[in-house]
């Protein structure tokens, strides 16, 4: 068999988006959003596990909907992907993909069912989650994964009189743990703040869509219509490389250097050019501040 190697062009690919948070963060109606922005005029598909929650949005976006009800299998998830890619939607929301992992037949619940004990039980359960995920990313749609999270709690320390402290551990997406590396993009939600970008939670996101999903912002069809743009290979407004690579060097050297670097050197366009890494930036600077004191 021979290979033949062709020039590298980015089109008609195709995106992951997950979505986490807990109730009343605003996944489902963020998805919907971007869904809206990536199909246009055009309805998109909504995998419904949740007993036609989905439909609560029906006055407000343009979809088809499909209830999914139990056992919640790997494959039956990806059936109900593939009858929707074969009807030719363009994009794909499944809400919720958490069933998949603790809902009633899913990978949890085959894992307790295993006559097989211990981490060994996790085998069969596995390898069936690992085959739907392949299946995924051979999907000719773009899929938008709203999922559940939950707050965990830390007791691993203790203070000196020997007492557990209790820290608040972050959110975390009820799914198998490797779920989110496979997303082009992710984001956790907070009800406080429902469907607003923010980066000081768990989230995944390449500088070249940092545009579409600016701190502090709600995620809006216009995110997902730049994400579908940059998927077919068109050009997009990216961010300053070289202004963004010059900032996060500076970081490296910590608070003082990067606090004067947008105090006296950047001008105003570089400084609001570089706002929504500016939080990243100022966590680089810590640490290394942090990284030096502990040398030092």
């Amino acid at each position: 068999m021979s290979f033949t190697f062709a020039t590298a062009e980015r089109r008609n690919t195709h995106i992951l988006v997950a979505l986490a948070g807990a109730s009343g963060s605003g996944k489902t109606f963020s998805a919907m959003n971007l869904a809206t922005g990536i199909c246009g005029d055009k309805p998109f598909a909504v995998i419904d596990t949740e007993a036609g929650r989905a439909l609560h949005y029906a006055d407000q976006f343009n979809f088809k909907h499909a209830d999914f009800a139990p056992p919640f299998t790997p494959e039956r998830y990806l059936e109900a992907v593939k009858a929707a890619e074969k009807a030719g939607f363009e994009a794909i929301v499944i809400d919720s993909m958490s069933h998949e992992f603790d809902g009633q037949g899913g990978i949890m619940e085959m894992a307790e069912a295993s006559n097989v004990k211990g981490p060994g039980a996790w085998k069969d359960p596995k390898m069936r989650h690992k085959k739907m995920m392949n299946a995924f990313l051979q999907v000719r749609a773009h899929l938008i994964f709203c999922l559940r999270a939950e707050e965990k709690i830390d007791m691993s320390k203790k203070d000196d009189r020997g007492r557990v402290i209790v820290e608040n551990a972050g959110w975390f997406p009820i799914q198998e743990k490797r779920f989110m590396y496979e997303m082009t993009a992710s984001f956790t939600l907070n009800p406080s703040s429902p469907g607003v970008v923010d980066l000081t939670l768990p989230h995944k996101v390449q500088d070249q869509h940092r545009m579409s999903f600016l701190p502090g912002r709600h995620i809006t069809a216009e995110a997902g219509a730049k994400l579908a743009a940059w998927a077919r290979g068109d050009t997009i407004t990216t961010p300053d490389k070289e202004l963004w690579d010059r900032a996060r060097r500076i970081s490296h050297d910590g608070i003082e250097k990067i606090t004067t670097f947008f105090q006296k050197v950047a001008t105003e366009e570089e400084r609001a050019a570089l706002q929504p890494i500016k939080r990243e930036l100022w966590e680089t600077a810590q640490k290394a501040d942090k990284n030096r004191g502990e040398l030092g």
